[in-house]
């Protein structure tokens, strides 16, 4: 690698660098400078290490979601990982990328922790306390001495990144996860306004999902019905959740602190006229088979049900384009935000699914984690 890059620097060849080449939502792997080469790192992909006492595990670029969760289990270790919606891209690409899940470490670019990169003349270097030789808190803790250098390579082509720690969630006892669902067109104001504190509170744990979907002509349909000669807007929804705002929580840890905090939310949000809090519970060791498929994501297991009922309902020549804003945590910026993307959709004869994952103003996590007893 090291030679790679020292030689495409000497000759001035631009290097277009992929992990897994799965960021099709965003434009894929395909080089837009002219004469580029792509390095593609899809064979670095060992798990160097997973650490069950600190939570965290070390990765190559080339380590995709699946192989994560599948070494974690082979292993037979009490963690959990963070996934995004779709499961096949990689674990180090998807954080560079300012990527999300839906798990305590759902900020999957908050969650790094330390860094080997390759810069473009060729010089590796490590972030954080893996500058000092044979440091055993490279994982565990996030700054070394002197700046911080991590975000300079998120979104950036000032190196390319070969080792990235990830911090991992240990398993709950139990987690219980679901939808507050709403029915009407006005509810989405106070819908945000009544999980906002629980968010900045605590309460409600991960990122929460908010989905808008707008009620189609000819009526709502369930994700395995057939939906040939239906409307696009009617397919499009076949995969979405119930309601015309769909707001998905989770609580996670012993069952007593799980229970207190569902008792918290239902209270909250009974004022809102017609509201469903629809909840189902879990065993923190649960199983992919046991579990509704909708539940995966903010269970840390990857999955590829969403493009799977794309798929189903469209066939498999579908493609997607995703756009990211980023708008207050309030219920104003969403409804205005929704009316703004429903409007240019409709002038455009386009469909199109949205949501808002609630990461504004995140309550601080602490930038350690536990220690050996050998290093204290």
């Amino acid at each position: 690698m090291q030679q790679i890059v020292r030689i495409a620097g000497e000759l001035g060849v631009p290097l277009w660098t992929s992990s897994t080449g799965r960021n099709y939502g965003y434009g894929g792997s395909a080089p837009v400078v002219n004469g580029a080469i792509v390095l593609s790192l899809r064979r670095m992909n060992r798990i160097l290490e997973i650490d069950e006492q600190g939570a965290y595990a070390l990765v190559e670029p080339g380590v995709r979601f699946f192989d994560l969760y599948d070494g974690i289990k082979e292993r037979g270790l009490k963690l959990w990982m963070s996934v995004p919606d779709l499961g096949w891209g990689s674990v180090v690409g998807n954080a560079l990328e300012h990527g999300y899940g839906y798990t305590a470490d759902g900020d999957h670019a908050g969650a790094v922790c330390g860094m080997e990169v390759v810069l473009a003349d060729g010089e590796v270097i490590r972030t954080g306390l893996g500058a000092m030789e044979n440091s055993p808190l490279w994982q565990r803790h996030k700054r070394g001495f002197g700046p911080s250098l991590d975000s300079l390579f998120m979104q950036s082509n000032f190196g390319i990144v070969t080792k990235m720690g990830v911090w991992l969630m240990p398993e709950p006892e139990t987690f219980t996860t679901g939808s507050v669902i709403c029915h009407r067109d006005e509810d989405i104001t106070d819908l945000v306004d009544t999980v906002a504190p629980l968010v900045l509170d605590g309460t409600i744990q991960g990122l929460p999902l908010s989905v808008s979907s707008p009620e189609p002509e000819g009526g709502r349909v369930r994700h395995d019905q057939d939906t040939s000669g239906m409307t696009k807007q009617q397919k499009l929804l076949a995969a979405f959740p119930p309601g015309r705002w769909d707001a998905r929580v989770s609580f996670y840890g012993p069952q007593a602190l799980v229970r207190a905090r569902e008792e918290v939310l239902r209270k909250a949000v009974a004022h809102i006229p017609g509201v469903t809090v629809e909840l189902r519970h879990y065993p923190g060791d649960v199983t992919a088979d046991r579990m509704h498929p909708l539940d995966l994501v903010p269970a840390g297991i990857f999955n590829m049900f969403l493009l799977d009922m794309m798929k189903r309902h469209f066939g498999d020549r579908i493609g997607h384009v995703d756009f990211s804003p980023a708008i207050s945590f309030t219920g104003a910026a969403a409804a205005r935000h929704e009316r703004m993307v429903q409007t240019i959709l409709d002038e455009e004869g386009l469909v199109g699914g949205f949501g808002w994952t609630k990461i504004i103003r995140r309550r601080a996590r602490p930038a350690t984690r536990p220690l050996p007893e050998s290093s204290t």
